[in-house]
């Protein structure tokens, strides 16, 4: 399972992360969190405590003033043709993780999203 979140998405994304710590905490799981700056990093608590519990889980945060935009490079070619990706963040991030995931070789039905905020009303303008 892979979880890609940024901004206020990544609260939806470590509610997820909190329910595989207490449900599966063997479960091999990458969180991976981009963020403007560091003081942009939210739920530090909850990453640091899932980590001392979960031996397979693969945190990486991007802060995209010190690394530049996120990058998919850390995932396994076997993470890329099997896992399971939940995106959750602005609409921009969303639709350029998908981009990218689609053009290394996931399949579209392994890619979901939660879209929330004003990005839901796009259509009416």
């Amino acid at each position: 399972m892979v979880l890609l979140a940024a901004g206020v998405g990544v609260t939806l994304m470590v509610s997820a992360l909190n329910h595989a710590r207490t449900v599966n905490p063997q479960l091999p799981l990458h969180l991976l969190y981009a963020m403007r700056n560091a003081d942009q990093f939210m739920h530090k608590e909850d990453i640091a405590e899932a980590q001392t519990v979960m031996p397979n889980l693969d945190f990486k945060a991007c802060q995209e003033d010190v690394n530049g935009r996120m990058s998919l490079k850390a995932l396994s070619d076997n993470d890329l043709q099997q896992g399971e990706f939940y995106l959750c963040g602005p609409l921009a991030f969303m639709q350029e993780q998908r981009k990218a995931l689609l053009a290394l070789g996931v399949t579209a039905n392994r890619i979901h999203r939660e879209v929330f905020g004003p990005d839901l009303l796009d259509h009416l303008l």
